[in-house]
């Protein structure tokens, strides 16, 4: 199976919050997962941001489809990834950390869904689906 490299994002649907209830969070786009995948370990690393604190953790193959499959939309970067430097204090969120981990410095981008918007309109991620990478064996 040949694996596309690069930071997979996951948008997914997470219990309803204060803000969903006023409509600035869209529905099926309140949450965040990041992974990658690791040639050395044939694994994936997994990064989540959760209520200000995150977590690390490596998953197989079977975990990272699992992932996938119940996500509302999976897109693949598709450029360089450059970590930026943080010159100002951001809040931790999922959507701050994915808008670091991918090098990116969009102020107004607060939401998961803005995010998204934000990527395809600057052609930095592609859409991914498993029946198009399960072609590319």
């Amino acid at each position: 199976m040949r694996i596309v490299e690069g930071w997979f994002i996951s948008f997914s649907n997470v219990p309803s919050t204060v803000l969903q209830g006023y409509g600035v969070v869209k529905k099926g786009y309140r949450h965040i997962v990041l992974t990658r995948y690791d040639k050395v370990s044939e694994s994936f690393i997994y990064f989540e941001t959760l209520y200000g604190g995150f977590k690390i953790g490596v998953l197989t193959i079977d975990q990272w489809h699992f992932i996938v499959n119940h996500a509302t939309e999976t897109f693949v970067i598709t450029t360089n990834v450059n970590p930026t430097k943080m010159l100002l204090p951001r809040i931790l969120t999922c959507v701050g950390a994915a808008k670091h981990l991918l090098g990116v410095n969009w102020p107004f981008v607060f939401t998961p869904w803005q995010l998204r918007s934000a990527l395809l309109k600057k052609g930095i991620a592609d859409k991914f689906s498993l029946n198009d990478f399960s072609n590319q064996e």
